[in-house]
């Protein structure tokens, strides 16, 4: 992983310097001596805008070989179905503002043709493949933040990601169901207070 970055923060662009990484959470510092943890679905998409913006300036030995999706696994919600894949290659394009974005080829498990598939599409199948069964993490309920672990997910539900919390483990079919917004994955930041019994 490549020492330093550009994401957007505050409404400005910063350079930042990996101090280390504990899965899911890195610990980046800015110029100005600000620290910030992030996760491991920030961190891809900071290292995103880093390769863009270098590859823009025509940065020498940078090629679309280097992206940093590539070889990141993804999890697609299809129907009822989730099916995963993973990045292989990004192709460049630019779009009406002059931009530098991307178009992402993915081979799926069981298919010989490979997809493409846009950023957004690929981000959230960064996102997806985060959410699995025995994922330590924080749920969302009545204001508190109770840790847990996912039990199932089932997509085609508003709340689709099933938490058994631990203050529950004795109550067997005790399960809560929230979605992306009410989760939080263990050493992510968060507001508010921890639930306890």
């Amino acid at each position: 992983m490549t020492p330093e970055m550009i994401v957007a923060h505050d409404c400005h662009v910063s350079v930042v310097v990996v101090l280390h990484s504990r899965m899911p959470k890195y610990v980046v510092a800015y110029k100005d001596g600000y620290r910030e943890n992030l996760n491991d679905l920030e961190m891809l998409e900071g290292l995103n805008s880093w390769f863009l913006h270098k590859y823009n300036l025509g940065t020498s030995a940078l090629t679309e070989d280097d992206h940093p999706w590539i070889g990141q696994e993804v999890m697609i919600a299809e129907n009822q179905d989730t099916i995963h894949g993973m990045v292989i290659a990004w192709q460049p394009y630019s779009d009406g503002q002059n931009e530098t974005k991307g178009v992402f080829t993915v081979n799926f498990e069981n298919n010989d043709d490979p997809e493409e598939l846009s950023e957004d599409e690929v981000y959230n199948g960064l996102e997806g493949i985060r959410t699995v069964p025995k994922r330590r993490v924080l749920a969302l309920y009545k204001e508190k933040w109770w840790r847990g672990e996912i039990v199932k997910v089932c997509w085609r539900k508003k709340n689709p990601i099933a938490v058994r919390c631990d203050t529950d483990k004795r109550k067997r079919n005790a399960l809560l169901w929230v979605n992306s917004k009410q989760l939080r994955f263990e050493g992510e930041q968060f507001e508010g207070e921890i639930g306890s019994y």
